[in-house]
């Protein structure tokens, strides 16, 4: 597993509402939830038990980072957490535009 870094050059608040409105669209299995909690982008995987990614979004100049701040993965939950990770990779460059760092 390796983390999760992004770059996109935006502004914070248009990069969040953007990622919003892309997530709803592409998370839609029942066992993935996803929330914010200021510029952090929470990812769960509640499927007996629970695990989580969190993403956070900083502003830098005229660059926003999408960086992974916190993974807490179960046992039970690694098979789940690569199609996440695919998930994400999916959002974060071919629909959002951000490179990998």
């Amino acid at each position: 597993m390796s983390k999760i870094q992004y770059c996109i050059t935006s502004n914070l608040d248009d990069t969040k509402n953007k990622l919003s409105e892309i997530i709803r669209h592409e998370f839609k299995k029942d066992y993935i939830k996803t929330s914010w909690n200021n510029h952090e982008l929470c990812i769960r995987i509640e499927k007996v038990g629970a695990s989580e990614i969190k993403i956070a979004l900083t502003q830098e100049g005229d660059s926003v980072f999408l960086k992974e701040s916190s993974r807490n993965i179960s046992m039970m939950h690694k098979p789940f957490v690569s199609e996440v990770e695919r998930r994400v990779h999916l959002v974060m460059e071919e629909k959002l535009g951000a490179k990998k760092v």
